[in-house]
């Protein structure tokens, strides 16, 4: 059966439904044993909902204008490009 220590690292996953079958079947077994790991994923729950809460700051038009031009770039790379970079439309750059 997994201990605190291998459930510890794998919670985040389990939030995000991102676990592999037998990690979530696993994870899922130890919380119903262990109510330590339960409380530490309720508060993981919280500082959660308290992030999302957050206003999302905006980003100074210079930042933007950067960004857009390295995305164009980079959209436009054939190393990156992966034959792909038509099927991205970047919009225009902020002004």
């Amino acid at each position: 059966m997994m201990d605190c220590d291998a459930c510890g690292p794998l919670l985040s996953g389990w939030m995000d439904d991102d676990l592999e079958p037998d990690e979530r079947r696993a994870v899922a077994r130890h919380l119903i044993a262990c109510a330590a790991c339960r409380e530490r994923l309720r508060s993981y729950g919280g500082i959660r909902h308290l992030l999302r809460s957050l206003p999302r700051p905006e980003p100074p038009r210079s930042v933007a204008r950067t960004f857009h031009a390295r995305l164009t770039t980079a959209g436009s790379h054939p190393a990156l490009d992966g034959g792909h970079a038509g099927l991205v439309d970047w919009g225009e750059p902020p002004a």
